[in-house]
């Protein structure tokens, strides 16, 4: 949510004067160390909770120089916040620039635009008495967490108080409170638990001398009920924005948050699923300012973020620039975080990997649930052909039998698509092993043997006419090759994988298949001859065969489906058609 439009600091600890304008939901504010990053999110406090300063400390040293030996007269600094206006305050236009301003004896200088107008100034007042802003310092100690809490139990006791009326407050019975305000904290751990995957409850006072103590939060870890403060500082940050975007949601008050250096205590896919949780849901009634040298924020590619390279100039002083608007930023800022662009690059791979596993976790659990044997093929096509197989051979749909990939619109499958992925998807199964049987079928093809010689598995001696390897180390997980029909012998050759071309297109007879896609392998010769089309081709052979119900259509699928069965210690009913 985008409150603030610009800022603008003048004299104000490391800078001498910087305007960043044209502020986003969520803005990263990176650089090098002491480039002067939180004396921005500090600034901001200061406007947002004006406090007398301490001028020794965060007047400008520069400004101080100058002053004594040149300038003389009154000294000040200010802090001047822009802010986009919100529904209910017509009087303060479309946007409007409030300034606070200290002088040497630190005291709060208030400065209006709406001097002599009393019913904008009236709405000002109403205005900003509506924002509050939270300060999350980098080293967040046990006074922050207990502070967080504390606001927390207001937010929710807040939430059922606007619900009552005055009599019926004071005679509301603590434990009926405490019943009213469970309702509302069920909501919160429920979104703790699908934000950060920690079990967690709220413990709210049950007692009249309890009322005025803060709310607690116990975590589930092994069974075991333990309180957050014992818990480790990751798992306490893991919670700090899904808190903090709860309390936002339930407030009548708008939020502006400053978080200093999120990262930390944090290992890198908490990290990464926290700065996306921040884009994508704590930025939704909240705006966000935080510092960061990760690439987990650096790299946030959405509309609603901002990145801004802060530095310090040739005179020393902080300034802050949008890397969205001069490239020479974004060179200077990938050479002081230190190789960037690689950094970027790694974090593609690690998402890349981490939808892997959420694949792989998908298929697990599925395959367990429903107690069925696992099937993998290497794309669409493939599972297709053996559906229509497997109903005309077997009599059923094949995922009454078996656990099998889902397929997107695209053609995708969850598994991915291609021998050389279907490799590496059977190498990740056999880390995370599952209990009931897991088939790899690759095409009996160049690149689908030399894929399944690529694992680490060893050769099942009992099917000789194909390869079928099992795992060293899950036993019920296998690597199988299409087994050629009798038809089909001539096309495939133990020995020399570069010779053989089996798809699962020939698995049918070539009466279904047109001359203009045999393509022959040895110049010459007719057979042996591989199945040669483009994707377009192979889909409106898949819609030809499909029109088929005769089970001597399908015959040359049975070998494999055999295999299938007994690797998968399931009973095989009596097979329609001869082999």
């Amino acid at each position: 949510m985008q409150y603030i439009k610009s800022i603008r600091v003048r004299y104000y600890r490391s800078i001498y004067e910087s305007e960043i304008k044209s502020f986003s939901d969520v803005n990263v504010l990176s650089g090098k160390n002491d480039s002067g990053k939180t004396n921005y999110l500090k600034a901001l406090n200061l406007f947002f909770e004006p406090e007398k300063i301490n001028w020794e400390r965060d007047f400008n040293k520069d400004r101080q120089k100058k002053h004594v030996e040149t300038l003389g007269g009154k000294r000040f600094l200010d802090i001047s916040v822009t802010f986009n206006n919100i529904p209910g305050y017509k009087h303060l236009g479309e946007s409007f620039t409030i300034t606070r301003a200290w002088g040497i004896d630190g005291a709060l200088d208030r400065r209006s635009p709406f001097e002599g107008d009393d019913k904008a100034q009236t709405q000002l007042k109403k205005f900003l008495n509506n924002f509050k802003y939270i300060y999350i310092p980098a080293v967040r100690d046990e006074r922050f967490f207990v502070d967080l809490l504390l606001r927390l139990q207001k937010e929710l006791f807040a939430k059922e108080d606007r619900k009552r009326t005055t009599e019926n407050k004071i005679q509301l019975a603590a434990q009926d409170l405490n019943t009213e305000l469970g309702k509302v904290a069920g909501e919160l751990t429920q979104e703790i638990l699908e934000n950060t995957k920690i079990s967690s409850n709220l413990n709210l006072p049950t007692s009249l001398q309890e009322l005025f103590g803060s709310v607690h939060i116990t975590t589930k870890f092994n069974d075991h009920n333990i309180f957050l403060d014992d818990r480790g500082h990751g798992v306490r940050m893991n919670l700090i924005p899904t808190i903090l975007a709860y309390i936002s949601k339930i407030s009548k008050r708008y939020f502006i948050l400053g978080f200093d250096e999120p990262e930390n205590s944090c290992e890198y896919s908490l990290c990464q699923s926290m700065a996306q949780f921040i884009v994508d849901k704590c930025s939704l009634k909240t705006q966000i300012f935080l510092t960061s040298h990760s690439f987990s924020y650096t790299n946030l590619n959405s509309q609603r973020v901002s990145t801004y390279r802060v530095q310090r100039n040739p005179s020393g002083e902080t300034v802050a620039n949008s890397i969205q608007e001069s490239k020479s930023h974004l060179d200077d800022l990938n050479e002081e975080l230190g190789l960037f662009e690689i950094s970027k690059e790694l974090n593609v791979v690690y998402l890349r990997l981490c939808a892997e596993r959420e694949q792989i976790d998908r298929l697990k659990k599925k395959s367990e649930q429903e107690n069925k044997p696992l099937l993998l093929f290497e794309g669409v096509t493939d599972l297709k052909h053996f559906e229509m197989a497997h109903k005309i051979l077997r009599g059923k749909e094949l995922c009454d039998v078996f656990v099998v990939p889902k397929f997107g619109d695209n053609g995708t499958q969850e598994t991915g698509g291609g021998a050389k992925y279907l490799n590496q998807l059977v190498k990740k199964l056999e880390m995370v092993p599952v209990g009931k049987t897991k088939v790899a079928i690759f095409d009996f093809d160049t690149e689908g043997v030399n894929q399944i010689m690529g694992l680490d598995f060893q050769r099942v001696e009992t099917y000789p006419h194909s390869h079928v390897y099992q795992s060293k180390v899950d036993p019920k997980l296998f690597a199988i090759t299409l087994c050629p029909p009798t038809f089909r012998k001539d096309f495939i050759f133990l020995d020399r994988p570069d010779w053989c071309n089996l798809s699962v297109e020939l698995l049918y007879q070539d009466d279904l298949i047109d001359p203009k896609r045999r393509t022959p392998v040895f110049p010459g010769r007719k057979t042996p001859f591989k199945f040669g089309g483009t994707s377009k081709q192979k889909k409106e052979f898949l819609s030809l065969v499909g029109k088929n119900t005769q089970p001597a259509e399908f015959i040359g699928f049975n070998q494999t489906l055999k295999i299938i069965y007994e690797l998968s210690e399931i009973k095989d009913k009596k097979i329609k058609g001869k082999t």
